[in-house]
């Protein structure tokens, strides 16, 4: 590893930013940036990445409660590098650096914006220039429009509101509006009678569910059917009004699934709120575990698990950790930014702690045995402990 400055490097991965913040830029010798790169930083103004970069991992910037991603800007010409999560503060971005038809990127980033138009309605609220991009580029459809017009009217900000209502004035046609209101009728009331079949639910049980695209947590649609199973749900192939959830990791696709789901009024999720909604508290690869998805307060990690990576990085909610004894190595950051954690157990069988696993951990005590790696490691960082 390496130190260029304000970048811990691998190669030519960015590790780890350690610089001050505010406005960030890249260096152009960086060709990817690896997960929780940025984690932790929540005085970042704007990063600016540059074409030298081919990838970027999905937690790049961790868990968006480690980064104040609503003030972040994500200044970037190839849209299609960004996972999810950073979408929208790159739409941001490139409105606030003039993004217009003859920008680097303007087909993705519009297209974007037009299609989660509705998520992004309190994002423009708080960025008039993005507002006035989708505006002037007819990116908010007409199902939106009265949406986008309440949402104005409650900032009070007689600039936005202003141009809502020209906005309404000159785009939307009496028939569109009367088309408009029929459908929000017509999906309100789905939704409705969707929830009320849902009420009293314990998780998935008795709930159909069906996926379309990419699975990030899980190996393979077999083994989300068998865990569906297993919780008393039922994982479904086609889309009918009976169908509750639909699992989908992407955002702004416009799969024929996607618009049938949205016809029928039937919720979409992404894979992470689905392992909320469905209690799954731990993401296994083999034995590794590689994400905590759970409740917090006091976490027993499960016998057999043999590695942690950065699984709990962030998870402010979490009091206590038990580690099995069937660990044998806690990898980098994989506690980073725990601030309510207080106690973590960890067996003599551990014999490797990565980078950072513990830091940002104020009121950590560790408890281990004494004489074992754990208790000379947490001697060297100077970490509290208790010899057991």
């Amino acid at each position: 590893m390496s130190s260029t400055g304000e970048f811990m490097l691998v190669g030519k991965g960015l590790k780890k930013y350690i610089g001050p913040g505010g406005d960030v830029v890249i260096p152009e010798s960086v060709t990817g940036i690896e997960n929780y790169a940025f984690a932790g930083y929540k005085n970042l103004d704007s990063v600016t990445i540059p074409n030298s970069v081919k990838w970027i991992e999905k937690l790049a910037f961790g868990k968006s409660a480690q980064v104040d991603m609503s003030k972040t800007r994500i200044l970037i010409d190839d849209f299609s590098l960004l996972p999810p999560s950073l979408r929208p503060n790159a739409v941001v971005g490139f409105a606030v650096n003039g993004g217009g038809k003859d920008s680097t990127g303007f087909e993705a980033y519009s297209k974007y914006a037009k299609t989660n138009a509705a998520k992004l309605v309190d994002t423009a609220m708080a960025e008039p220039i993005l507002l006035a991009m989708m505006c002037r580029e007819h990116l908010i459809t007409p199902k939106n429009v009265e949406l986008y017009i309440e949402a104005a009217q409650k900032t009070g900000n007689t600039e936005v509101i202003a141009m809502m209502l020209d906005y309404q004035a000159n785009v939307i046609s009496a028939k569109q509006k009367e088309q408009v209101e029929k459908q929000k009728e017509k999906e309100q009331d789905t939704i409705i009678d969707r929830m009320a079949a849902r009420s009293g639910k314990d998780g998935i049980e008795g709930l159909n569910i069906a996926v379309t695209g990419k699975l990030e947590t899980f190996v393979n649609r077999d083994g989300l059917k068998a865990f569906i199973t297993e919780k008393g749900g039922r994982l479904v192939s086609s889309l009918t009004s009976r169908v509750d959830y639909l699992i989908m990791n992407d955002p702004e696709s416009d799969s024929i699934k996607a618009k049938t789901a949205q016809e029928l009024g039937i919720e979409i999720i992404d894979e992470r709120n689905f392992n909320l909604l469905s209690g799954r508290a731990f993401i296994l690869v083999g034995t590794e575990l590689v994400q905590y998805y759970g409740p917090g307060g006091d976490v027993v990690i499960p016998d057999g698990v043999t590695d942690l990576y950065a699984c709990f990085q962030g998870c402010t909610d979490i009091t206590s950790v038990a580690i099995p004894d069937s660990v044998t190595n806690i990898g980098d950051y994989a506690f980073w930014g725990c601030t309510s954690l207080i106690r973590v157990s960890i067996p003599k069988n551990v014999t490797s702690i990565g980078y950072g696993a513990f830091a940002k951990c104020p009121n950590l005590t560790i408890y281990t045995s004494a004489g074992s790696y754990a208790e000379k490691y947490v001697k060297k960082k100077k970490i509290p402990f208790v010899a057991e």
